[in-house]
């Protein structure tokens, strides 16, 4: 055979090949070889422990809420092929195709969900910052330690380590702190989009949005709860809009005006939507018929979502 270099983004606005291959550590081919079988044994399931793992999830996930299944796979596990290509196109037109993608939003969820039940059963902080650390390492390793987990994965310890020790904690040293770490794993991460969009929009809030944050406070409204919530969450989306409106137009050539208005609303489903979902999973290992009972509400609320 020939070997070869893998040529790069050719047309404009391409898929870029060769970066997609250098990323995964692949630097040449070999085009050309003839007169060779290969004959590989049939398996009747996949060598990967963490694979089989992802695919009994995901059939666990099919039994409990059939049709409407797509979604906690793309939430949970970070399955997004069985999204509907209509359903996949309308989250991108309003803007909100980032909650489909695993990400801080997704990880702190269910850290969030996994501390407070600790905390109830009387964990002591240390302990809880132990457990929690091995689950996010079980966690980023079961979803390929992508950018965007490994990122919140980064920032949650770091976090969760300064309230153990009650040291004050600063979120832009935490950022810089996983910007480093994931650049010196890899390097060609930071030619990614989603590692440019995770990083840029946690940029923004950090900055912008505790900056609006401050402004807010100085106001009356501001001691309303859902008031409070609104100005929060709406200055968070701002300002996470406006510092990846680069890659984000240069990427997907258009910007969704609409994501400003709907954002926050579907975060806010999410956070209802993802622990129903484990709560139903929970449930489905103590009593399945328990479980699809449980599955039927939640159900409801992911078709009423889509």
């Amino acid at each position: 055979g020939r070997l070869y270099h893998p040529e790069g983004q050719v047309n404009p606005y391409g898929f870029d090949f060769r970066m997609f291959l250098m990323q995964k550590g692949i630097t040449v081919g070999i085009s050309g070889l003839r007169d060779r079988d290969v004959a590989i044994p049939i398996r009747t399931e996949h060598l990967d422990p963490w694979l089989r793992g992802k695919i009994w999830v995901a059939n666990q996930l099919d039994i409990l809420f059939g049709a409407n299944s797509a979604l906690p796979k793309a939430l949970l596990i970070g399955y997004r092929t069985g999204l509907e290509e209509e359903v996949t196109q309308s989250f991108r037109d309003a803007g909100i195709a980032h909650i489909l993608a695993i990400s801080g939003l997704h990880v702190s969820l269910l850290m969030g969900i996994l501390h407070e039940v600790l905390r109830f059963c009387g964990v002591k902080p240390k302990a809880r910052f132990y457990i929690i650390f091995l689950v996010l390492l079980l966690y980023c390793r079961f979803l390929n330690f992508t950018a965007s987990v490994l990122r919140a994965a980064i920032m949650t310890l770091i976090l969760l380590y300064g309230r153990t020790l009650r040291k004050r904690r600063d979120t832009l040293t935490s950022l810089a702190a996983a910007f480093i770490v994931i650049v010196a794993m890899r390097p060609l991460d930071i030619m990614h989009v989603g590692f440019q969009l995770s990083f840029l929009a946690v940029l923004g809030i950090v900055i912008t949005g505790d900056q609006l944050n401050t402004i807010f406070r100085n106001n009356r409204f501001y001691q309303n709860r859902i008031l409070r919530w609104l100005a929060l969450s709406y200055g968070a989306t701002l300002s996470a809009s406006v510092y990846t409106l680069v890659p984000v137009v240069n990427v997907f050539h258009q910007f969704s005006l609409v994501s400003l208005l709907v954002g926050p609303l579907a975060i806010a489903f999410v956070g209802i939507l993802m622990p129903a979902y484990l709560l139903v999973i929970a449930s489905a290992l103590l009593w399945t018929p328990f479980a699809q009972l449980a599955a039927i509400p939640v159900n409801w609320m992911t078709g009423f979502f889509l």
